[in-house]
């Protein structure tokens, strides 16, 4: 009886492998893999396309060299300060040269400046500002103008609403004090240049137009001075197909999930014997390489905050630089292709010398608040570590991927119910409220590399297992009955959703491979291969992918995030499931 019982407990995944493989359609692993790569590169135009600069993140930015040129000389800008109440709101200013700014005719601000301002985002919509000031608003309009003396750089200033986390909605608006404009680019009214006085201290205490009125024009020693609306500046923004499947981004822009998308898109070409794939990815790659030194004067130069490619530039955290830089990595490994090693060890250094850690080294975020943990960058940080180390032979690169799988499991995941919560905050030392579904995803992709990649003699390999383990033996309780997992993975009556699905799919038959999980888990697997397929048309179109989410401070806030047909953020997870699938169909 007992032999009997322990054939039966053998013979059960092969059952029940055979009966999905049986009750599927045709459609094969491979040939959905197949269909989502190809709609990737149908959908990926390599175009330029021109537009106007528009207001991004509500900063003001006036650049005074832009609207007059060179000339030495002071400058005037004016505008109003909207809001709906009385209120006392804080906001940054960076500027250079000198510098006053009258509120409501009352003098606020007057100070030199010698460096040169550049905008520094620190986390999304927030940013370190040479100095901060709070300022009192009235409810209705409120006027404001800017006094600039031109310096050692150029006259330019940047203005911004300074909220108490990132990416709250702001409550002061700037509108055109002059003119009824509804471009949100035409915020401020323009004159200058006045000349300066002998020295930068008597011009700035000297005003040529009175602050407490605008004239129409003025005219100073025979020269006629106006009042201007400020000028377009025109940008470069890759061109989007309206009829795309997802048209909110270009499948070329540098962001961490293109870079997932592209990293799976050469497991496919490996996997699937295509070179066609490789290629593509290469013209990726080359394409955002051979644009590297226009899209660093728009950033910079332009100050096109949200323009194309300007995460790479920004460089706020691991999702604008290591994640993005995977597909670089890859084919510098493999191929060493040269034209990639700049920007590959320029993200490198980022990640060991600039990226914000807690004081033992974990990885984190300042947003939603300063050392914010988050469970997605163990994904964003390990595959690309394990490749440098591979690049260079340094066991740094390991040294630190080990590190972070054991930190964040330590900080992260709940021993009683075998998930990770989303983030956690150092300040109140304590862990976020949802133990999302994606989130999680990104830990399973990312320890099953480091399981691939790090050596199994490595001090840290057993444990980085056992707790690998640990998490898909809790992911598996949480299987709906159809297959798929949840949104929120401990709440079914949360939405079903494909990227993380696919992560899970792609980890445990990743663990089932590689010995790492009994054969037995190949049953999870297929099940929730089986359900999400279902969510994948004939022609490679990936349906119900959660958008990018932050962290939430309700589990509302998860339940509510909108879902895209194929969203980047969850293609590369996709196209992994179906090439591991593949594997163990056909």
């Amino acid at each position: 009886m007992r032999t009997l019982k322990i054939s039966l407990l053998f013979l059960l995944p092969m059952i029940l492998c055979s009966f999905y493989l049986m009750n599927e359609p045709d459609r094969k692993a491979s040939d959905i893999a197949k269909s989502i790569v190809d709609k990737i590169i149908r959908e990926s135009e390599f175009e330029f396309t021109n537009v106007i600069r528009q207001e991004s993140v509500n900063m003001q930015i006036v650049d005074f060299k832009h609207e007059y040129g060179n000339e030495q000389g002071i400058y005037y800008a004016y505008s109003n300060i909207q809001t709906d109440k009385d209120t006392v709101l804080l906001f940054g200013l960076t500027y250079s040269g000198g510098i006053k700014i009258w509120l409501n005719d009352e003098l606020i601000v007057n100070d030199i400046s010698n460096k040169k301002a550049e905008i520094k985002e620190i986390a999304y919509g927030l940013f370190d500002f040479h100095s901060t000031k709070k300022i009192k608003l009235n409810r209705g309009d409120n006027k404001i103008l800017v006094k600039q003396i031109s310096g050692d750089h150029k006259p330019i200033f940047f203005m911004r609403e300074v909220p108490s986390e990132a990416e709250l909605p702001l409550t002061a608006k700037f509108k055109n004090p002059k003119i009824e404009l509804s471009d949100q680019n035409k915020n401020w009214l323009l004159t200058g240049p006045f000349p300066i006085e002998e020295n930068l201290n008597k011009s700035l205490e000297k005003s040529y137009p009175p602050e407490n009125s605008i004239s129409n024009y003025y005219n100073y020693e025979g020269k006629i001075i106006t009042w201007n609306i400020q000028k377009d500046v025109m940008l470069l923004e890759l061109f989007i197909n309206q009829k795309n499947s997802y048209n909110r981004e270009s499948y070329l822009e540098w962001h961490y999930a293109n870079g997932a998308t592209m990293f799976s898109v050469l497991s496919a070409a490996d996997k699937l014997k295509n070179e066609s794939y490789k290629i593509f990815v290469k013209k990726f790659c080359d394409f955002t390489v051979n644009n590297y030194e226009y899209f660093n004067y728009q950033y910079k130069e332009l100050n096109a905050l949200r323009g194309t490619n300007h995460r790479i530039f920004r460089k706020t955290m691991l999702d604008d630089t290591s994640g993005p830089a995977l597909p670089f990595v890859q084919l510098y490994l493999d191929e060493n292709y040269q034209q990639y090693k700049s920007i590959v060890f320029e993200m490198a250094d980022y990640v060991e010398n600039d990226q914000v850690r807690l004081s033992d080294g974990t990885l984190c975020r300042p947003e939603p608040v300063e050392m914010t943990v988050w469970a997605d960058d163990l994904f964003m940080s390990v595959p690309f570590l394990l490749r440098m180390r591979k690049i260079t032979n340094e066991n740094k690169y390991y040294d630190d991927a080990a590190k972070q799988s054991l930190k964040f499991y330590e900080i992260l995941f709940d021993e009683n119910i075998g998930l990770y919560k989303h983030g956690w905050f150092q300040e109140k030392n304590e862990k976020s409220v949802a133990y999302w579904g994606r989130a999680n995803g990104w830990i399973v992709w990312a320890n099953s590399e480091l399981l691939m990649h790090l050596p199994k003699e490595h001090s840290s390999y057993n444990i980085i297992l056992k707790n690998y383990r640990n998490h898909i033996n809790g992911l598996i309780k949480q299987q709906s009955e159809s297959g798929m997992w949840h949104q929120v993975l401990d709440r079914h009556d949360s939405f079903k959703e494909t990227s993380c699905t696919s992560m899970y799919i792609m980890g445990i038959l990743r663990g089932v491979k590689n010995g790492w999980l009994d054969k037995s888990y190949t049953e999870y697997a297929l099940k929730a291969w089986h359900d999400v397929k279902k969510n994948i048309k004939d022609d490679g179109t990936v349906i119900d992918i959660c958008r990018g989410t932050g962290i939430g401070y309700d589990l509302q806030f998860y339940f509510d995030r909108k879902r895209f047909d194929n969203d980047p953020r969850g293609l590369g997870a996709v196209i992994q499931a179906a090439l591991e699938v593949s594997e163990v169909q056909e």
